[in-house]
């Protein structure tokens, strides 16, 4: 890359924070410029290159240190079967540049209302761009094969500086972190079992509707072609899971999908806390 002032761009692989992982065909390093400017040299940019099987993949600022979505699935089955998780699903971005793991176990499972299991685990999602590294809830609905994540309203953990040479740090955080918050799932168990303990009241479908039209291609933009308003007997349990079915088996990516039904739980509990009393519908709650 040429100009003016500046002759060349080069990879400053001599820099300590330089990672070369050749059993993964990945590269991480500071960029540097060559200046022909009145001042001539090699300067630092406050730019890291991102190079997979020898393409650019990614251009991030210099202090964040990706890993191989290869190292980082490999490092999440070992610790999540240490916990009794299997894998449940990955699946990677459209541009290649983000990996989204999920675990479950048979033994992690409840009923939301009689008859209605979810299975509740952990996610697992690696970026090489400055997302970083992020742990959070996963829960997956057996009736419907409807998966959510839980990181608006239970948090995640995010690592974005890991780098070669703290990699033996990774399997300690996760471990960490499964170990802190496998406790925690019951939670989210709570929270789902109280969606299904208030009806959908008109007055706030608008909120509802929100979370969906955010992205067209979910067809709910019209309140008359609402699906919210087809059935008088409806709890938010059924609210969340319209939204959670239609972006989960839609044409979202995995952070479309992530972020919707996050933002979904996020939306409906805020909605029912200022609510003065349950107001169960007539199905008997597990």
């Amino acid at each position: 890359m040429e100009n003016d002032r500046i002759g060349e761009i080069r990879l400053d692989m001599n820099d300590k924070t330089a990672d070369v992982w050749n059993e993964y065909d990945f590269v991480s390093a500071p960029i540097n410029y060559v200046s022909k400017g009145l001042v001539g040299g090699e300067f630092h940019s406050p730019y890291r290159a991102i190079l997979y099987k020898d393409k650019l993949q990614k251009i991030v600022g210099k202090d964040f240190r990706p890993i191989p979505h290869d190292l980082a699935i490999s490092t999440m089955e070992e610790v999540a079967r240490d916990f009794g998780f299997e894998n449940h699903q990955t699946e990677y971005t459209k541009r290649g540049d983000g990996v989204y793991m999920s675990y479950l176990s048979d033994k992690q499972q409840e009923a939301v209302e009689v008859g209605d299991i979810v299975q509740y685990g952990f996610m697992a999602r690696n970026y090489h761009s400055q997302l970083g590294f992020r742990l959070g809830f996963f829960s997956y609905r057996l009736e419907c094969g409807n998966g959510a994540t839980s990181q608006e309203v239970m948090g995640e953990k995010v690592l974005t500086t890991i780098g070669k040479d703290r990699i033996s740090e990774l399997k300690t955080d996760i471990t960490q972190f499964m170990k802190d918050m496998q406790p925690r799932i019951h939670e989210i168990v709570d929270m789902h079992r109280n969606f299904a303990k208030y009806k959908v009241e008109e007055q706030d479908v608008q909120e509802l509707i929100k979370i969906p039209m955010k992205l067209p291609f979910l067809e709910i933009d019209k309140v008359t072609h609402n699906p919210f308003l087809k059935e008088m007997d409806m709890n938010y349990w059924d609210a969340f899971n319209i939204i959670t079915a239609k972006v989960w088996h839609g044409r979202g990516g995995i952070n479309t999908r992530s972020s919707v039904t996050s933002e979904a739980e996020r939306v409906i509990m805020a909605i029912i806390t200022n609510k003065p009393k349950a107001t169960a519908t007539a199905r008997q709650i597990a």
